[in-house]
């Protein structure tokens, strides 16, 4: 079902849809129409697509019948944001007005990109919210950003991105050379894995440490160099479960992410008391 289908004298004008547990759009709810007798109203998607006797009218007696004299048609908000004439402004004041000041769109390739728009008070445009005919205006005007340009996902790895600022072994302290070799013991027990641990100088990072594919990058920059002179303190332990739980899940709001930083909590409590001397690097 799109914006804009008909059913008999319903016409389709916006949609609602379930939301998952994940986030992410589910199968259309309810839908707002309009009848051709200028009566307006809400209705569940199955009232209009059941098999039988589905509904094709707004159910009002002058609808039943000839149904009232109308005005002169003048073009809907919706008309005028589908056709190609349109001028660009007014597509960005008919979005504000719709949708709110800071709404954005929703982008499929970064899940955690929606979930912090919304956090931040942002509305989130769905696909199904606008005709073919509205986007293609809104992408010519500028409306509606994707989220991910907007409050886009922590990606500190570019294909297209300057090298890793990578601070030469040669160069670590023997407080940077104890976490290090602590951060690779505390993989190899929690994550049952070899951990390829690096230093790096990145200052435009805003955060402390990166973990992927079984790499993990501390950002001097960011750590700053107390945090490796301290020796093994809850700063350090707060940072390698932080980074270790996106070896399960990369999205740091989801549900998945959050029971990893629980389990690796617990297991890192249980490590300590199993095998205190590893603590004792």
């Amino acid at each position: 079902m799109n914006v804009g289908d008909t059913f008999g004298t319903l016409t389709v004008t916006s949609i609602a849809y379930r939301q998952r547990r994940d986030g992410t759009q589910g199968a259309p709810l309810l839908v707002d129409v309009r009848c051709k007798c200028g009566v307006e109203k809400t209705l569940s998607v199955s009232t209009l697509t059941r098999r039988r006797s589905p509904q094709r009218s707004c159910g009002t007696k002058g609808c039943k019948k000839k149904g009232p004299s109308q005005p002169k048609r003048v073009k809907s908000e919706r008309e005028a944001c589908s056709d190609e004439r349109v001028q660009l402004e007014a597509i960005k004041a008919a979005m504000t007005l719709r949708f709110g000041e800071n709404a954005v769109s929703y982008d499929p390739s970064d899940p955690e990109a929606n979930k912090r728009s919304q956090a931040e008070g942002r509305p989130v445009v769905y696909g199904g919210s606008l005709s073919a005919a509205e986007w293609e205006n809104v992408r010519r005007a500028g409306a509606l950003p994707a989220a991910g340009t907007v409050t886009p996902s922590p990606k500190p790895y570019s294909p297209n991105g300057d090298p890793l600022d990578v601070v030469p072994e040669a160069e670590w302290t023997t407080g940077m050379r104890q976490i290090v070799n602590y951060a690779m013991a505390v993989g190899q027990e929690l994550l049952g894995l070899h951990v390829h641990v690096a230093i790096a100088r990145e200052p435009k990072w805003p955060y402390g440490a990166t973990y992927g594919k079984g790499r993990l990058v501390f950002n001097l920059s960011r750590c700053g160099r107390r945090f490796f002179e301290q020796g093994i303190s809850n700063d350090v332990n707060r940072l390698l479960i932080h980074e270790f739980a996106h070896h399960y899940e990369s999205d740091h709001l989801s549900e998945r992410y959050y029971d990893a930083l629980a389990d690796l909590g617990a297991r890192l409590a249980r490590l300590a008391l199993d095998t205190p001397d590893l603590f004792r690097i």
